[in-house]
């Protein structure tokens, strides 16, 4: 190599080198920030409420997403975010939240106490790998009998339900083929109602106690619906009053490959196809649940919560005070790691013209 083509090689370096830096930089932030985790709504004497894992904590919100309580997850005795949770009360009317960590893994329950508002008295139920089917599953969801001290664990990678006492005993599991890739679970009317995600569908399985027999009572395939494109999953979903005050619509989370790119579609109290949400250029919902009367919506990538009326209105973004200001430092947090990257990978390409340029002009002399 030449003393010119030492030089230039140099240069180039000098700023290719940077560039690459700022890429990867740019990368690592946007992929650490913290993006919504589970959701759940709750009515506590009479009023509404919001419970919200982010960076972190357990956000209390009230309907209006006015800050109650912030409380880390260490305080509460869990050693990471967990998949997922449930809200429930016991015969006696004492609220209480499950968790389900994965790494264990295990389940821990919390009381809710009214005053300061928050969670007490946290204590591990059951622990161990008899909560997985699959051992190496990270995708858990759970859903908490109460009345019969019963606790309902999908499985997703496992492709099952398994239902467990309070002490842990194994009361049964869905049949081989019955679920492909369980997601969100809910008890509704003595039957668990399953996301079923890669059969497209939202079932309702047969859980009478005490041990139960798994057998889907009837489904709602999200092809039925005319605003569903194809191959669009079960994610979620949650039951709604209906606008004239009938029986309670159903709302699915229809996602596609990959879980991206969500739709918030409606049916009624006969299953039978309503509409789609207005989602306010919200592109990436994952979770939903109902509060109040409204749809409350996490937005993963755009990091960000919003509500969604039972007509399908866009009623606006979630969240105010502490909390709002806690999201909006995460999505800053994305918007500076993408402007690193754009910046890095246009540092990267200035460095290859100059080279092809300086080289050019070597040539010619």
């Amino acid at each position: 190599m030449t003393r010119s083509e030492t030089r230039i090689a140099a240069l180039v370096l000098a700023l290719f080198l940077p560039g690459l830096a700022a890429v990867f930089w740019g990368s690592q932030e946007r992929a650490g920030a913290d993006r919504p985790g589970p959701l759940r709504g709750f009515t506590q004497a009479g009023a509404e409420r919001a419970a919200v894992i982010f960076h972190g904590a357990l956000h209390l919100l009230d309907a209006e997403g006015r800050p109650l309580a912030r409380q880390p997850l260490r305080e509460l005795g869990l050693a990471e975010e967990p998949t997922d949770m449930d809200w429930t009360a016991t015969p006696d009317g004492r609220l209480q939240a499950w968790f389900f960590e994965d790494t264990v893994p295990r389940i821990v329950r919390c009381d809710l106490r009214a005053t300061p508002p928050g969670l007490h008295a946290c204590a591990q139920v059951v622990a161990g790998e008899r909560l997985k089917v699959n051992p190496t599953s990270r995708a858990v969801h759970i859903a908490v009998d109460p009345a019969n001290e019963r606790l309902f664990v999908a499985d997703a990678q496992g492709h099952a339900v398994r239902a467990l006492s309070f002490q842990g005993e194994v009361l049964g599991q869905s049949a081989a083929g019955e679920l492909l890739f369980p997601n969100r679970l809910r008890l509704q009317a003595g039957l668990l109602v399953v996301a079923d995600n890669d059969h497209q569908r939202v079932v309702w399985l047969d859980v009478a106690p005490p041990r139960p027999a798994f057998r889907a009572e009837r489904s709602v395939q999200l092809a039925s619906h005319p605003q569903s494109s194809a191959g669009r999953k079960a994610a979620d979903f949650a039951f709604l009053p209906a606008p004239d005050g009938a029986a309670p619509m159903l709302w699915t989370l229809a996602v596609a490959q990959g879980q991206k790119r969500g739709r918030l579609l409606a049916y009624d109290a006969a299953y039978a196809p309503r509409g789609a949400a207005d989602q306010g250029g919200h592109a990436d919902p994952l979770i939903i649940d109902r509060l109040g009367n409204a749809l409350l919506v996490a937005d993963f990538e755009g990091i960000g919560y919003f509500r969604v009326a039972a007509d399908g209105r866009f009623l606006g973004a979630f969240g105010q005070g502490a909390f709002a200001e806690e999201v909006q430092g995460e999505r800053d947090r994305v918007r500076a790691g993408q402007l690193w990257m754009a910046v890095g990978r246009a540092a990267m390409v200035l460095a290859l013209l100059v080279g092809l340029a300086l080289g050019w002009r070597d040539r010619r002399k």
